[in-house]
């Protein structure tokens, strides 16, 4: 029994068919989860992890929008998308159905990358074609720099100083 007088339950060990064991933990209720509650916090009889699975199952566009906004800000861009705006998105461009991490999946592009995540800055790509685009400027200076020939005086001017 605990300190405050409740008797806490988890699941055996050794699996679902052995009768529940008694603990001085709060342990989370969903079935094959050994994660604990925090006592002090107890508003819930389920960890952090699952109510995050259980937000992202009924809520999915939510979920989506909660980690983009989130990555923005870790990246120090401008995020001025409403979740209205990011819905109409998703439904227009099946972003929501078609996103994930393969190369032939969707990814939210900024078309001006100086400026943030604005309604008319944004577009659905493949994954592929989005992680092309920042090496686009490296590959054409690597031609440029391939293309050029020293003309006979930029020899000798670089003999000259050797």
């Amino acid at each position: 029994m605990s300190a405050n007088g409740k008797k806490y339950w988890r699941p055996d060990s050794r699996g679902d068919r052995y009768p529940m064991v008694e603990t001085n933990l709060h342990h989370c209720l969903t079935p094959r989860c050994r994660r604990t509650v925090n006592k002090k916090k107890e508003h819930s009889p389920f960890c952090w992890k699952c109510r995050w699975h259980t937000k992202k199952e009924k809520n999915p566009l939510m979920y989506s929008f909660g980690n983009l906004r989130r990555r923005a800000k870790q990246r120090g861009k401008e995020f001025a998308l409403t979740f209205e705006q990011y819905r109409s998105f998703c439904l227009n461009t099946d972003y929501h159905k078609l996103k994930g991490k393969s190369s032939l999946s969707l990814s939210i592009d900024r078309i001006d990358n100086s400026r943030g995540y604005f309604a008319d800055n944004i577009r659905a790509i493949e994954l592929t074609t989005n992680s092309r685009r920042q090496f686009v400027p490296f590959f054409a200076r690597q031609q440029e720099n391939i293309a050029y020939k020293p003309t006979e005086e930029e020899i000798k001017a670089v003999e000259n100083q050797l």
